[in-house]
């Protein structure tokens, strides 16, 4: 027991001694904070400002004899708590004194990874490692995790930027292998720059070119062959029989393709080419893809001037005349450089054919066929020889002078070294010399070891170049077209060995966008020795566009949508720079707007907002294009812009559109079964049926949308109506019905008034010319006294009103007795022995007949009011006044039965009263007839006609509310001789004589137009003398211009009076067609002829065609009183055998 408990209390001893000497070791010589910093860092020096005053520096030259130096000081170093390494980096790399380190290479520096682990105490110490990205793949996590294994100690890196915030950067170091305290994290917030080189050298297996085989590492030709928007690789590797399609995957991977997705499948041996230097790529056919020109693909075979032409990615070859090259020769197959020579936007030629003094220029028609051009539309016109170049592969094509056009460089003409620039002004081409000349002078070893392109990603293009000298020289263009040598942390090139991407052979380096990342790489097969194929991209990327809004290919977009363009860093817009919005279908421009102008907002942030100056065309395709250099970040690296109409591209949606109308089409209001409407849109629109409206309405059921037609802007909605009165209202409430929707409904249309049904307040008339009041179909009803239907009813006592139409004959039914409202007759009304309850206004405005009691507050009588049906009697409850004419007949004397009778309670006499027989009645001395019974008589009739009983005379009385006619004695003093109408000139001489006065009073001149309705025009006082005749005149000065009938109202002193025959005197023309006249006729019935002997016979007919009169014609007329009532026909036959016919009423 005691021999265990001793040796436990040596061992505790031995670990408590160890630890003790190790404490010591590790506080011996040892710092807390060792901060190796690279100079390739711009502003190394500032990193160390922010350090703790206790922490040791060392700095790593930026040379290729750095890391060798840092392997040395820290294998002659103490321990260190924490080493802090800051240097460049990028996915999986870091540089240390121009080299980079990696998972790949680490065995090739085991040396520095041994000293490195000298100043580390496993299990005590921590690397931290600041660089940007080092564990932003897989790759870098695997190296990081490497290193923690092997060196024993906790390692952390950074997976994102590291360095400033305003440049987008953290001092966050989120990826750590081991646990690391946080607060051992260094926060260098003064620091203003990122820990990122500018190009990262990426070798062996970091290069995504290491698995290519290319024959004499230049067997290549690049371009985006499958048109997926990045660069592929078409090569030879020197031994298959077949080219090799490497396909970018859009990052800066490459896979070979064969088969069906390779775009080089449908051509022979898969090879474009079997010599690279003869294959020219670009967008020959200007459609936005590359295309491939041959001039000799096989010699052996004669394969010239083959085109292989790009096709949404697979190339189809073209040849012989077929191929737009087909007239082009060009020595050597390759003496030629190619580009935008005119500035009209498409690629030209430039060559030498061989066997001339001149180079040859052939221009682009704009969609892939050329045509030699010379003379001052050559733009090489102005140039020795017409040529831009005596050897193609000493010719440089850039804008050099970043002013949009492609400018010259030439290196050398024959076998003299020069530095020709031939600067491109519009489309022409001119040499430049001295200073105006920015290569003149430059040091180009071998006049050919140049690359360029923009390496710091500012918009423009550098250079760099070898003088000859290990160490290669970059040249920065100052932004137009001024080159300037730049050095140490500016060179874009610093942290690389000999600060060069090319080496031994700039023929052997490739530049272009290989990674897709927005800025220029190289990509170089041959750096110190063949097969290397080393890849230096250039790091952080200038700013990218991430996400758009709308995004790209979006359709339905709003026609008033701003557009957001969200960058991969803040950007600000630069002056005189453009984005345009243009149109999909033609590319015209829509817009044009500055990149620094109002409408564009967000600079100095990473979402810039673009504001159309106006709403976009609905329906339409839209690209975007943005000027290169349109958007510059905070370290003045710029957007490369758009320039394709692929990258930024949508569709707006239509509109909302608006209705602007519905307008009723049918008259309204109807009792159509069904009515239409015009719908008309702010736009065309499609889509539109039925379910896009809906019905307001009142009263009316089952109405309904029954059909839709139309186009375009208008269409016309038809509606089943229904059955039912009411209103019926059409409103369009689809507002996502149609193309383009529709922003607001529409319920302002006017209504349809439907009227089908009578109502027993409608307002009624007659409808036919010969009517029974009992039938429905005779009437029509309206609501609104405008619209008339076929009434479904007739009227009564609730009726607006009831109206017989003039021209119209109501006939009532016998015994019938029915209530009306407001009864007007225009027409005739036939009471026939009906009793009427009229409430409201009874007034006769036509002809009322027959034997019917009128119960009414008051009648009014304007037209003819004529009593029985041969004879008969009318009477009325309560008042009746009369202004037009009673047509009262006399067959007898039994009262009832055989003349007219009116019976009133009051009434008021006025117009005319005229009487006629019937039945070849003739009264006798002392028969009396009361015409009028009523309970009084007011008033007296304007006009009395009553039929001649010569000898006798008529008494007429009016008492006792009786109007009565009597037959007696001619009680007159005044005998008429003669009485005489006759025309002179413009007026009428009136003449009569009489031959005996006795008490008489005077003459009352009376005159009539159609001899019923008569009108005193004067008097002429009786000289009652009784010695022989007295001879009276009296001039009509103003006569109608038409029928004047005229006649004598013979007036004795006490009042009584009698009548002279009729005279009548027209003036109308003579050749007027002849007639008769009055008409209506009651005694006497004249023909209008001028001269009277003109006629021969008159003959006089019934409607029946019963013979009723023949005989001569004088001026006094025709007798007619004989006739009965009815309709006539009258016949003249003249000398001359002519006949003429005519009607007339007789009463």
């Amino acid at each position: 027991m005691m021999k265990t408990t001793f040796t436990l209390y040596l061992c505790l001893l031995s670990l408590l001694t160890f630890s003790i000497v190790c404490y010591k070791k590790l506080r011996s010589g040892s710092t807390g904070d060792l901060v190796i910093i690279d100079e390739s860092l711009k502003d190394y020096r500032s990193l160390a400002d922010g350090l703790d005053p206790k922490s040791q520096v060392i700095y790593v030259s930026n040379s290729p004899e750095g890391l060798h130096n840092l392997t040395k000081q820290l294998a002659s170093r103490g321990k260190a708590e924490r080493v802090h390494i800051m240097t460049h980096g990028t996915d999986g790399n870091f540089v240390l004194g121009q080299t980079q380190l990696n998972n790949a290479n680490f065995s090739e520096h085991e040396s520095f990874w041994q000293s490195l682990g000298n100043v580390l105490v496993a299990g005590r110490s921590s690397l931290l490692i600041y660089s940007c990205q080092l564990t932003a793949n897989r790759t870098g996590e695997q190296f990081v995790q490497r290193l923690h294994s092997m060196l024993g100690v906790p390692v952390a890196a950074s997976d994102d930027q590291t360095g400033s915030e305003r440049r987008g950067g953290d001092w966050d170091l989120e990826y750590v292998a081991g646990k690391i305290l946080r607060q051992h994290v260094l926060k260098l917030m003064d620091f203003k720059g990122l820990l990122v080189p500018t190009f990262t050298q990426l070798t062996g297996g970091s290069s995504p070119f290491n698995g290519m085989t290319i024959a004499t590492d230049d067997q290549l030709i690049y371009g985006d062959f499958d048109a997926d928007g990045d660069i592929d690789i078409h090569s030879y590797d020197g031994t298959s029989a077949i080219n090799d399609f490497w396909q970018n995957n859009g990052s800066g991977s490459f896979a070979k393709v064969t088969g069906a997705a390779s775009p080089f499948e449908n051509v022979f041996e898969n090879a474009v080419f079997y010599f690279a230097l003869n294959a020219f790529v670009a967008d020959w056919d200007n459609d936005g893809d590359d295309d491939i020109y041959v001039p000799m693909r096989n010699s052996g075979q004669n394969e010239k001037n083959f085109y292989y032409r790009n096709d949404n990615g697979k190339y189809v070859l073209l040849s012989g005349a077929s191929s737009p090259f087909n007239g082009i020769n060009v020595s050597g197959n390759n003496e030629m450089i190619i580009g935008d020579f005119d500035t009209d936007g498409d690629i030209d030629i430039h060559s030498y054919p061989g066997s001339q003094l001149d180079n040859e220029f052939w221009r682009n028609n704009g969609s892939g066929a050329f045509s030699k051009v010379t003379g001052a539309q050559n733009p090489f016109d102005n140039l020795s020889g017409k040529a831009a170049f005596s050897s193609a592969r000493y010719a440089f094509l850039g804008d050099w002078d970043n002013d949009g056009d492609v400018d010259i460089l030439v290196s050398r003409r024959g076998n003299t070294s020069v530095r020709d620039y031939h600067r491109n002004d519009n489309g022409i081409y001119t040499i430049q010399t001295g200073a105006a000349n920015p290569f003149d002078g430059m040091a180009i070893a071998n006049d050919n070891q140049i690359i360029f392109g923009d390496f710091d990603a500012d918009g423009d293009i550098d250079l760099q170049t070898s003088d000859g000298s290990s160490t290669l020289v970059f040249w920065r263009n100052n932004g137009s077209g001024n080159f300037t040598q730049v050095t140490g942390a500016e060179n874009p090139f610093n942290t690389l060995p000999n600060s060069g991407a090319f080496y031994n052979n700039a023929l052997k380096s490739f530049v272009a966008d290989w990674d897709n990342d927005g800025d220029v790489d190289v990509f170089t097969t041959n750096y110190t020795a063949a097969n290397q194929k080393y890849f230096f991209r250039q790091n952080d990327a200038p700013p990218r566009i991430t996400s758009t809004t709308p995004a790209n290919v979006a359709t339905g977009v709003s026609v008033s949508s701003n557009i957001s363009l969200t960058f991969s860093r803040t950007v600000t817009g630069a002056a005189g720079k453009n984005i345009q919005i243009r149109r999909s279908d033609n590319n015209s421009v829509f817009a044009n707007i500055a990149a620094n102008g109002a409408q564009v907002t967000g600079g100095g942030s990473n979402t810039i907002t673009i504001d159309p100056p106006t709403d976009l065309d609905g329906a339409t395709g839209y690209y975007l294009t943005i000027d290169e250099a349109a958007f510059v970040d905070s370290e003045g690296r710029i957007f490369e812009g758009v320039s394709n109409n692929a990258t930024l591209r949508f569709t707006t949606g239509t509109p909302p559109t608006t209705v602007t109308s519905i307008t009723p089409q049918d008259d309204n209001p109807t009792n159509s079964s069904s009515v239409a409407y015009e719908v008309v849109f702010a736009q065309s629109v499609t889509g539109v049926d039925a379910s896009d409206f809906t019905l307001t309405s009142s009263d009316v059921s089952g109405a309904a949308v029954s059909g839709v037609s139309g186009s375009g802007t208008t269409y016309t909605v038809t509606i089943n109506t229904g059955s039912g009165n009411g209103t019926i209202r059409l409103d369009f409430s689809g507002l996502t019905g149609t193309v383009p929707n529709v922003s607001a409904e529409f319920t302002t249309a006017s209504a349809y008034t439907i009227y089908k049904v009578s109502n027993a307040s409608d307002y009624y008339r007659s409808a036919n010319v010969d009517a029974n009041w009992n039938t429905v179909g005779d009437w029509i009803s309206s609501a609104d006294n405008s619209f008339w239907i076929t009434a479904t009813s007739i009227p009564g006592g609730a009726a607006a009103s009831t109206l017989i139409t003039t021209g119209q004959t109501m006939r009532m039914p016998t015994g019938l007795s029915l209530t009306v409202r407001n009864l007007t007759i225009d027409g005739t009304l036939h009471s026939g022995d009906s009793q009427f309850n009229v409430n409201g206004s009874c007034i006769n405005n036509g002809t009322l007949t027959g034997s019917g009691t009128f119960i009414v507050a008051m009648f009014t009588n304007v037209g003819v009011l004529s009593p029985g049906e041969s004879p008969g009697f009318l009477a009325f409850t309560n008042d009746m006044t009369t202004s037009g004419t009673l047509l009262m007949e006399i067959g007898g004397t039994e009262r009832f039965m055989d003349y007219d009778i009116v019976q009133t309670f009051g009434f008021t006499a006025g117009g005319t009263l005229s009487v006629s027989f019937i039945n070849g009645f003739t009264p006798k001395l002392g028969d009396a007839f009361t015409l009028v019974e009523a309970g009084n008589i007011t008033g007296a009739f304007e006009s009395v006609n009553l039929p001649d009983i010569s000898p006798l005379v008529w008494e007429t009385t009016s008492a006792d509310g009786k109007f009565t006619i009597r037959a007696v004695n001619n009680p007159m003093p005044v005998t008429l001789v003669n009485f005489n109408a006759s025309m002179n000139e413009s007026a009428v001489d009136l003449v009569w004589s009489t031959s005996s006065e006795i008490n008489s009073s005077h003459f009352e001149i009376q005159r009539s137009m159609e001899g019923k309705i008569w009108e005193n025009i004067g008097l002429v006082n009786t000289r009652n003398e009784n010695a022989g005749e007295q001879h009276y005149r009296y001039t009509d000065m103003l006569p109608l211009q038409a029928e004047n009938f005229y006649r004598l109202r013979m007036v004795d002193a006490d009042g009584t009076f009698a009548f002279s025959k009729i005279e009548h005197v027209r003036f109308l023309d003579s050749k007027a067609q002849l007639r008769s006249y009055p008409n209506p006729v009651t005694d006497r019935i004249f023909l209008d002829v001028t001269n009277v002997e003109s006629i021969q016979t008159v003959e006089i007919y019934s409607a029946s065609g019963v013979l009723h009169y023949t005989g001569g014609y004088s001026p006094e007329g025709i007798d007619v009183k004989a006739l009965p009532s009815g309709i006539f026909v009258l016949k003249t036959i003249g000398a001359n055998r002519t006949t003429s016919t005519f009607k007339f009423a007789k009463h």
